[in-house]
């Protein structure tokens, strides 16, 4: 009968003991979800950038494309054309490239 009574304790720290480590193992599975919600520099993000454009030009549209946003201004056609189309890394907010549409003569 001790021996029957001392395994069932044992058991029983067991069961304990696996329950701890669950709830250790969920409680590390949250914080890395909510960690990863939220922009960082190992994720590459960025907070805010400023593309300049020339008086009287507008974004006429916006379009995210593999990871890269491509926006197409226009407006007024003056000294400085308003006709372009800018490529921005969403990663890292680098301007990737700018095309400009000139009229030709």
């Amino acid at each position: 009968m001790q021996s029957l009574k001392a395994l069932v304790i044992f058991m029983g720290l067991l069961i304990l003991a696996g329950l701890g480590l669950l709830v250790y193992g969920v409680v590390g599975q949250v914080s890395e979800v909510s960690d990863a919600g939220a922009p960082s520099e190992a994720t590459g993000g960025f907070d805010e950038m400023e593309i300049p454009l020339p008086a009287g030009c507008s974004v006429v549209e916006t379009r995210v494309d593999d990871n890269r946003l491509i926006v197409r201004t226009d407006g007024p056609l003056g000294d400085k054309p308003c006709r372009k189309i800018i490529i921005i890394d969403l990663e890292s907010g680098a301007e990737l490239g700018r095309i400009t549409f000139a009229p030709q003569p």
